[in-house]
């Protein structure tokens, strides 16, 4: 089956979604546990209405028309963000000092209602998340704001913090506690550089203390003993990776989060011992949640050094002690988080984290909380999903396709084209003409890759790495029932996929076209497994593939599938309307479905 047919498949069974419409509320802000050695901006919730004022001579920018089709309009998407606006982007990005913003509000993690439970959100922790959606779970780590909000006001944008009240101080223990990392360790689950990494930040040096008898240990079991001792002696902190492989309640969380961003969502558990730091300041690249769970951690966040840092696509070397000497002349901001406050922070914002006890000073003693430990959840989001990541890929297919069909492509450039083009003068005849040769073969590749859809491919790629690095989801997260469960399907039965969006297509270059998907993932490889990098290429290729058709000679099998895998997911598809001529066929597809675990009787 073609792209072009399965593409008009997927047009004609998709459903109208709808867009959440609420309302902003408005929130004061406190900056009470801000501290800067310069005037610091805090960031009011109308920042749209402050930044046009403060870019357009007091004038508000006016609102593209729908209507208009230029190329060179700026875009949004259902969250109302905006893509390639020339003033609220690129202006506002590269404007990197004065823009530096982080909100917050004051607002109890227990005072949001989950829309789609009659259950309280302490009880849905508890429940490990089997009664919450997706959505749920997101709105919950930026609540109060709604889900367009964030998006498009505070996301890529702005920090955002929301401190508990003083009312209600309750933290995640129910997520995760240090008593559980003890547990890990004393039953050997934790592996040197794999699981978790013994770090210490003293001096300006970061160290990496992976040893169990003073030498590398690298792959090798961490021992309880020895992780404790340089815990609680020698100051180091404990950085747990992927802690989702042990604990439910976490598993059932990323789940639903990589559901909602649709994108591999991990998180690592950071253990430190009072008054002391285990890594430099840096910068990820991830968007971050933090959830403060045990004591007290103090937050440095840095602006932008410059907009080539914005929005980085690899995570930033730990700083030197002269680069942070530097960052401290900065505008930066300083806040305490304390069990129960959550921390976004977007892709590259350079920080750092520093664990006090009592008041919030480094050498306070405060009621006897002088060795209260810390430890945080950070939560990721978003790794290596940027356009750029996108038209890498694009790029290569459309280029290799450009060349086998336009014969301009495969033909010799004039002798002094390279050597004109190294003269980057404008003025110079020769450059500019060169310069429109090669702007000519550019335009070539990119009209080709529209024309043809030639992206097709690359994106059915892209989908396939995403089915071979998601979580398993928990049977609660499904549509998989008692009864479904042992359901033998019959002619007049329903046909779905067991989770939205659990599945996707891949014509792979061995002309064999794979339905891949997460459903059969491994949970304790979440974040590691299917990797390129890792497994040999026969490996990869056959990675969460659960079913394989030669479109030479399964025609009906690849529209039949097609069918199902983009017909309404709430609907799903009658066996008996399965594109076979006998019922006997219709019945033995249906039975091969549900075999991939993908699909089910609804």
């Amino acid at each position: 089956m073609s792209k072009k047919k399965r593409k008009s498949t997927e047009n004609n069974n998709k459903g109208k979604g709808t867009r959440e419409d609420e309302k902003p509320r408005s929130f004061s802000s406190s900056g009470g546990d801000f501290r800067s050695p310069g005037p610091v901006q805090m960031s009011p919730h109308n920042i749209d209405d402050e930044f046009y004022n403060n870019n357009n001579n007091g004038k508000k920018k006016k609102k593209a028309s729908s209507s208009s089709t230029s190329s060179k309009a700026p875009m949004k998407d259902s969250d109302d963000r905006v893509y390639f606006d020339p003033v609220k982007t690129t202006a506002y990005f590269e404007d990197v000092e004065n823009a530096f913003k982080v909100d917050v509000v004051d607002e109890p993690s227990s005072a949001y209602a989950p829309k789609h439970s009659a259950l309280s959100w302490t009880d849905v922790i508890r429940d490990g998340f089997k009664t919450v959606t997706a959505e749920d779970c997101a709105h919950w780590l930026f609540f109060p704001h709604p889900t367009n909000i964030f998006q498009s006001r505070i996301f890529e944008r702005k920090c955002f913090v929301r401190k508990q009240s003083e009312t209600s101080k309750g933290g995640y223990e129910d997520l995760l506690t240090s008593e559980d990392i003890k547990t890990w360790l004393k039953e050997k689950k934790l592996t040197y550089g794999t699981n978790v990494d013994v770090t210490s930040y003293k001096d300006g040096v970061r160290r990496t203390h992976n040893s169990n008898d003073g030498f590398s240990n690298v792959s090798k079991i961490a021992d309880f003993d020895t992780v404790t001792k340089r815990f609680e002696e020698d100051g180091c902190s404990v950085r747990v990776l992927h802690p989702q492989r042990w604990s439910d309640k976490l598993w059932a969380l990323l789940s639903n989060l990589e559901n909602f961003w649709q994108s591999p969502t991990g998180c690592n558990a950071y253990w430190t011992p009072a008054n002391s730091q285990g890594f430099a300041p840096h910068w990820d690249d991830i968007d971050a949640f933090v959830l403060q769970i045990e004591g007290k951690k103090r937050w440095r966040l840095y602006p932008t050094r410059d907009v080539s840092e914005k929005f980085p696509r690899f995570s930033s070397k730990e700083f030197s002690e002269d680069e942070r000497k530097r960052l401290e002349e900065t505008k930066y901001v300083e806040v305490i988080l304390e069990p129960g406050d959550v921390m976004y922070m977007p892709r590259g914002t350079i920080h750092e984290a520093f664990c006090i006890t009592g008041g919030g000073n480094d050498d306070d003693d405060d009621d006897g909380q002088k060795d209260e430990a810390s430890l945080h959840l950070t939560i990721s989001v978003n790794q290596r999903n940027t356009f750029a990541d996108i038209l890498e890929h694009a790029f290569s297919d459309a280029l290799a396709d450009a060349v086998s069909t336009n014969v301009e492509l495969r033909r010799c450039p004039p002798r002094d084209f390279l050597r004109n083009l190294t003269r980057l003068d404008e003025t110079d005849v020769n450059f500019l003409t060169s310069k429109k040769l090669l702007e000519r073969c550019c335009n070539v590749v990119v009209e080709n890759m529209m024309k043809n859809n030639v992206f097709a491919g690359s994106v059915e790629k892209l989908l396939g790495n995403l089915m071979r690095e998601r979580v398993r989801p928990p049977k609660a997260h499904t549509r998989l029932t008692k009864a479904s469960l042992g359901a033998k399907p019959s002619i007049t039965s329903k046909i779905g996929l067991v989770q939205k969006n659990c599945a996707s297509l891949e014509d792979c270059d061995d002309g064999i076209v794979r339905l891949r998907t997460y459903i059969n993932n491994d949970r304790k490889l979440h974040m590691e497994g299917a990797s390129a990098d890792i497994l040999d290429e026969d490996a990869y290729r056959e990675a969460s593939s659960c079913m394989k058709i030669d479109p030479e000679i399964e025609g009906d099998d690849l529209d039949a599938l097609a069918t199902v895998l983009y017909a309404n997911y709430e609907d799903g598809v009658e066996v008996k309307d399965f594109p076979f001529d006998t019922d006997e066929e219709k019945m033995a597809f249906a039975r091969r479905l549900l075999e991939t675990n993908a699909f089910c009787v609804l």
